[in-house]
């Protein structure tokens, strides 16, 4: 038989046994609610690979060939995050018997392993007896994002976003529609993006070796995207187009023609009157099939340029600092107040290049959210709580996706009252109940 003492302890330990549940599913709850966000400052360097101009010479496939084993002679040593091909896929791009027959043989492997970002290049337009404006038989062997002729993508920690552009609407499609539409694009693109290392990649290029075409393309294409790129930040621009390798400096920008994928390699006249006028000391320029192995650092980009025996022959570094880091806010004491009182409240202040958007949880649910502005607090009032204890999170993200969080624990007291009391203590009347009993019996 059950004592009841027996019955007490029983009901102890379903009470304490509730008590923990219950805790252990509030936190989860909390946890399931908020989700996990990233604070850490650690960069880790990743790397992508550029080349292009990958079209044959009659028969001669082999400038592709030689470049696609480099690849994958480096991605044995090397963690390849994406290559970029700055277009010429195929001499005929408007043919699919051009990429079935000299392009996916070779490449489908490579293509498989490792995402290829394609630009637009003029041989795409290329089709026995017509061009293929619309470019249909490019889109059908190519992955790009969006509408697959212009698009951009953010890189792997969302440190360099990249943009690719079509320049060939001002050439073999000179449409006049589709380059207002692609500047209003590439203009609201820019303008949405707050990540501040920018890469473009477009195939024609502003800058070249090639006398041929300084006045048709070089100075005719300047003048539609350069100084837009200076005052936009973009940090590094890749090419093709000219079949060998370039690099200059230009208002900040650097500007790389690698158009060495080809068996049909172009020879560079840097010496050339007509190069002369623009040419730089620091240029450099060469004739061989070639990649360009790119190391995304913290500090910026290191750019090995590559030939296919596996010899560096060139290297470059572009200083290109970007927001890496989250939100700084700062961490206000925990609170203890009084319910019913005013003037309770947590002030939570926070600093980022780029401010965005804040929530409050409390015991992890939405309370509270905006947007917030650097040094200018953020205030959430406590007046309105009950007695208990309550934990108020705050998470703010800046324009890039960077996150911070801080957590006040915050106890409220029970309303204090002070009791009317009739002059006497209870002590007080039991003494005197005697002395009344007395004076009313002599009555």
């Amino acid at each position: 038989m059950k004592t009841k003492k027996d019955i007490l302890r029983f009901a102890f330990i379903v009470g304490i046994t509730f008590f923990i549940v219950l805790v252990g599913t509030t936190e989860n709850i909390s946890a399931h609610t908020l989700g996990s966000i990233s604070t850490t400052t650690e960069f880790k360097p990743y790397k992508f690979i550029a080349f292009g101009d990958t079209r044959k010479k009659g028969d001669d496939n082999s400038g592709l060939e030689l470049c696609v084993k480099l690849i994958e002679e480096l991605m044995k040593e090397h963690t390849i995050d994406f290559i970029l091909h700055t277009g010429d896929l195929v001499e005929e791009g408007g043919d699919q018997n051009e990429y079935d027959t000299y392009f996916w043989p070779v490449i489908s492997n490579l293509s498989q392993a490792v995402q290829i970002y394609y630009a637009v290049g003029n041989h795409e337009y290329n089709r026995p007896g017509e061009f293929d404006v619309d470019l249909v038989t490019f889109k059908a062997n190519v992955n790009n994002p969006g509408n697959e002729v212009y698009y951009s993508f953010d890189s792997p920690q969302n440190d360099t976003h990249f943009i690719v552009l079509n320049t060939d609407y001002w050439f073999n499609d000179k449409n006049p529609t589709r380059q207002a539409e692609q500047q209003a694009w590439l203009e609201a693109d820019i303008e949405a993006n707050y990540i501040e290392r920018i890469v473009v990649m477009h195939h024609r290029p502003f800058w070249g070796v090639n006398p041929d075409r300084v006045t048709s393309e070089y100075e005719f294409l300047r003048p539609i995207w350069h100084d837009f790129f200076v005052e936009s930040g973009v940090d590094l621009v890749f090419n093709g187009h000219d079949h060998h390798f370039y690099h200059t400096v230009r208002n900040g920008t650097h500007y790389t023609v690698t158009g060495g994928g080809t068996a049909a390699l172009y020879t560079p006249q840097p010496n050339n009157p007509k190069i002369q006028k623009t040419w730089q000391a620091d240029d450099f320029t060469f004739k061989d099939n070639h990649v360009c192995l790119v190391e995304v650092t913290e500090a910026g980009f290191e750019i090995d340029v590559i030939i296919a025996n596996g010899t560096t022959v060139y290297e470059y570094n572009v200083t290109a600092s970007t927001d890496l880091y989250p939100p700084t806010i700062d961490s206000p004491d925990d609170i203890v107040m009084n319910e019913g009182t005013t003037g309770n409240a947590i002030n939570w202040t926070a600093i980022d290049a780029h401010p965005g958007q804040f929530s409050v949880y409390q015991d992890g649910v939405v309370v509270d959210g905006g947007t917030w502005t650097n040094g200018t607090p953020i205030v959430y009032v406590l007046d309105e709580l009950k007695e208990g204890e309550y934990n108020l999170t705050i998470i703010l993200t800046d324009k890039i996706g960077h996150a911070s969080k801080d957590t006040v624990d915050v106890r409220v007291n029970p309303i204090t009252t002070t009791k009317a009391t009739s002059g006497f203590s209870g002590l007080e009347i039991l003494l005197l109940l005697p002395a009344i009993f007395l004076y009313r019996k002599k009555q």
